[in-house]
């Protein structure tokens, strides 16, 4: 879901109510940014962590869908 960004469809407040109640455990952060109207992947990756963050998210259970649910459903956490 797009909350970032000329292509925006919800905010980040409904995405977060929407990872409070799946549960950060079954939640990945990613982007696909890029496009003209839109920032680099790094920096809309970024923005997006902040405003979840400037919402009560923890930087925990950011770096969690961002980096550790990934790295599990890859494998790489082993």
């Amino acid at each position: 879901m797009t909350c970032i960004g000329a292509l925006a469809t919800r905010t980040p407040a409904e995405m977060l109510a929407t990872m409070r109640t799946v549960g950060i455990d079954r939640v990945t952060l990613g982007t696909d940014f890029g496009q003209k109207v839109n920032p680099h992947p790094a920096a809309g990756l970024q923005t997006y962590a902040d405003a979840l963050n400037a919402l009560g998210m923890t930087d925990a259970e950011i770096r969690r869908m961002a980096c550790t649910n990934p790295s599990a459903l890859l494998g790489l956490d082993a």
